[in-house]
C-alpha cells in the first residue's frame, strides 16, 4: 500500500508522462540490454557473459574483410547504444554489427566516405553517448570520421594537423565547453571540435 510520499512521487510521474510523454519500452529494452564482453577472433567475435563469464556465441562475420598488422593496425569492436558489437575492417569501410540479444549479423556499408579515392578502413572506433554518434580513426593516417547511431553515413572530421594515435586508440569525448564545443582525448592529444563537427582543431594540450 503506497504512504502519502510514494502516492506524491508517482502522481507527479504520472502528470509529467502525460505532458511530455515516457519512452517505457525504450526504458524496458536498456533494462534488459544484457552486458557482453565481445572479443575479436579471426573469424568474427566471440560474446561472453559479462557477470558469470560464461561463453554466450560465437559469430562468424558474413565477407569480413582484414589484413594483418603487417600492413595496417587491426581491425577492432566497439560496444554501441545498446549493448551491441559493431566491428570495423582495416581495408573497407564497411562495419558489422552483432545484436547483444540474437546475435544476428547486420552488414552496413557507409554513405559518405571517400578520401581522395583511397581505400582504407577504421582502426579505431567508440561510440559516444553525449553525442549520440561513433568516432573513428581511419587507416589513412591523419583520417578521423563522425558515423551516425544507425550506421548509414560518415562525415569527414578535417584536423589541422596530423594525429598522433597508435593503434585502437579510440576517441573519447572529454567534458564539453560552455559554448557546447566537443573536444576529443585521441592518443593523450586533444582535439576541439567546430560545432558542426566537420573541422578539428589539434590544440596539442594533453588529455
Amino acid at each position: 500500500m503506497l504512504n502519502g510520499t510514494a502516492r506524491k512521487v508517482l502522481s507527479a510521474l504520472i502528470s509529467a508522462c502525460m505532458v511530455e510523454g515516457c519512452d517505457v519500452e525504450g526504458a524496458s529494452r536498456a533494462q534488459s540490454a544484457p552486458d557482453i564482453n565481445w572479443t575479436l577472433t579471426r573469424n568474427g567475435v566471440t560474446a561472453v557473459d559479462a557477470l558469470t563469464g560464461k561463453l554466450r556465441a560465437q559469430v562468424a562475420l558474413p565477407e569480413w574483410l582484414w589484413v594483418k598488422e603487417a600492413y595496417a593496425c587491426a581491425p577492432v569492436v566497439a560496444r554501441g547504444p545498446q549493448g551491441e558489437a559493431v566491428i570495423t575492417s582495416n581495408v573497407t569501410t564497411t562495419l558489422w554489427r552483432v545484436d547483444p540479444r540474437s546475435f544476428d549479423v547486420t552488414v552496413h556499408e557507409l554513405a559518405g566516405v571517400e578520401d581522395r579515392g583511397i581505400e582504407f578502413g577504421f582502426s579505431a572506433l567508440a561510440y559516444s553517448a553525449e553525442q549520440d554518434a561513433y568516432f573513428a580513426l581511419g587507416t589513412v593516417p591523419g583520417s578521423m570520421w563522425r558515423v551516425d547511431p544507425k550506421l548509414r553515413r560518415a562525415q569527414k572530421i578535417a584536423v589541422s594537423e596530423p594525429i598522433a594515435a597508435g593503434c585502437g586508440q579510440a576517441p573519447r569525448v572529454m567534458a564539453q565547453k560552455p559554448s557546447r564545443l566537443v573536444s576529443l582525448c585521441i592518443g593523450g592529444t586533444t582535439v576541439n571540435l567546430a560545432a558542426d563537427q566537420r573541422t578539428g582543431y589539434v590544440n596539442g594540450r594533453p588529455c
